[in-house]
């Protein structure tokens, strides 16, 4: 394992990060040493996929999903339900509201981050 940690901070110290903006990026090179990876702020993604829902954060045992619009949502508890087959938005409204929260947030600041990839029309 000592070649993994050789690698990984020799890697390290020959780039730096941009300047110009905050990077979400997260240093996992804990896991690496076999330590869990302990997260400053829930993981947010984006997809696409065929139920139409495209946002998605994570938050312990908590993934709320929502569509682009914010008008369908699910949140789902991954420790109890791995398929993510039992929806939690009518028996966790306290818990959903937070996560959703957190959500709109999180996806408000990738759209207005000027940097960020655009889909072009061809």
């Amino acid at each position: 394992m000592s070649w993994v940690r050789q690698g990984v901070s020799q890697r390290h110290n020959k780039r730096r990060a941009a300047s110009d903006r905050p990077i979400d990026g997260e240093d996992a090179s804990a896991v690496l040493r076999g330590a869990p990876l302990a997260r400053a702020r829930r993981l947010y993604w984006e997809f696409d996929d065929f139920t139409g829902f495209s946002v998605a954060v994570r938050d312990g045992r908590w993934k709320p999903m929502a569509d682009r619009a914010f008008s369908r949502i699910r949140p789902f508890v991954l420790t109890a339900d791995r398929f993510e087959v039992v929806d939690r938005a009518s028996t966790e409204r306290p818990v959903l509201e937070r996560l959703l929260a957190e959500l709109r947030r999180r996806h408000a600041e990738v759209v207005a981050d000027l940097l960020r990839p655009r889909l072009v029309a061809r």
